[in-house]
């Protein structure tokens, strides 16, 4: 999947176009693939969000998720229950949220997915 910097269209396959290379007098098929949208702008490589499925180019993910996935999931506020999060900082203060940022890194990423899901399910 290709998606446009420009305008955000999503292209399932590029189109192939062969541009013919002179080598020692004789002319040789090479294969390019399309590179700009009909808006003019850049397609690039495009994967789906991990979290929200919505697709984005490969660049503007960091760790297969989209910035506002990524911001809800690593966020210590989605990471724990109210009262959790209560209890961590009464007995931590101010440094609870470098605490469980430390402690989410620690961990495997698909255990804290599968713990992420849950949680969204059950808050949202």
């Amino acid at each position: 999947m290709w998606i446009c910097k420009k305008c955000g269209n999503l292209v399932e396959e590029v189109a192939l176009k062969f541009d013919h290379v002179p080598i020692g007098g004789r002319s040789y098929p090479v294969k390019a693939y399309q590179t700009e949208c009909r808006c003019g702008g850049d397609l690039v490589h495009a994967m789906r969000c991990g979290m929200c499925g919505e697709w984005f180019a490969d660049d503007d993910l960091t760790d297969d998720l989209c910035a506002p996935c990524f911001d809800r999931f690593y966020n210590a506020d989605y990471a724990l229950a109210h009262d959790a999060r209560e209890f961590l900082y009464y007995v931590f203060g101010d440094e609870a949220d470098k605490i469980l940022a430390r402690e989410l890194k620690k961990r495997k990423r698909d255990e804290i997915e599968q713990a992420a899901r849950a949680f969204y399910r059950e808050v949202l």
